[in-house]
C-alpha cells in the first residue's frame, strides 16, 4: 500500500486525515459498511476486496484479498459477484484481473501454488480454471 493505513470515507466527507493515512472518497451505500462492536463503521469484506483491487498495485491486492479468503472472511464467489457487480466502474477491469490471481490458498505465492508452470492435472488445474472464469468475466465487462 502507498501508505501504512487506507480509509474509505463517504464522498463529500470533509476529514482527510493525519499524515500517513491514505483517505479514498468514494460512495457508499448501506450494505457497503456495517457497525463494528467498537462503534467503528468498518466496509464490508466485498467492498474492501472491491478498494484493495482497485487501489493498490496487483501483487498488494492479491495478496490482502488471498489472506482474506483463506482466514474465511471472503468467499471467492461474493468476490468474483462484487467485482462482476461493478462492471464498468473505475477500474472494474483491473479488478476483474485481480480474480484471475486470486485463491485463498495458504502460501500459494508464485501464483500457480505449484512451483512452477500450471500443469494440467495437478494443483494449478485450479488456477487454470479460475484464470479461464476470469477470462469470460473481461470479455463480457468488455461488451
Amino acid at each position: 500500500m502507498t501508505g501504512p493505513v487506507l480509509v474509505i470515507v463517504p464522498r463529500g466527507c470533509p476529514w482527510d486525515g493525519p499524515r500517513g493515512v491514505r483517505v479514498h472518497k468514494t460512495d457508499l451505500g448501506p450494505a457497503d459498511t456495517w457497525m463494528a462492536e467498537d462503534g467503528v463503521r468498518v466496509t464490508s469484506a466485498q467492498r474492501s476486496a472491491w478498494e484493495l483491487a482497485t487501489l493498490e498495485t496487483t501483487g498488494t491486492a492479491v495478496a490482502f484479498i488471498d489472506g482474506m479468503l483463506h482466514a474465511g472472511r471472503l468467499s471467492e464467489q461474493a468476490f468474483v459477484a462484487e467485482v462482476a457487480r461493478r462492471r464498468g466502474q473505475w477500474r472494474s477491469k483491473r479488478a476483474a484481473g485481480v480474480v484471475a490471481l486470486v485463491d485463498g490458498r495458504k502460501g500459494a505465492g508464485a501464483g500457480c501454488g505449484c512451483g512452477g508452470a500450471p500443469s494440467l492435472t495437478g494443483p494449478g488445474t485450479a488456477l487454470l480454471s479460475r484464470a479461464a472464469a476470469a477470462a469470460r468475466l473481461l470479455q463480457w465487462m468488455s461488451r
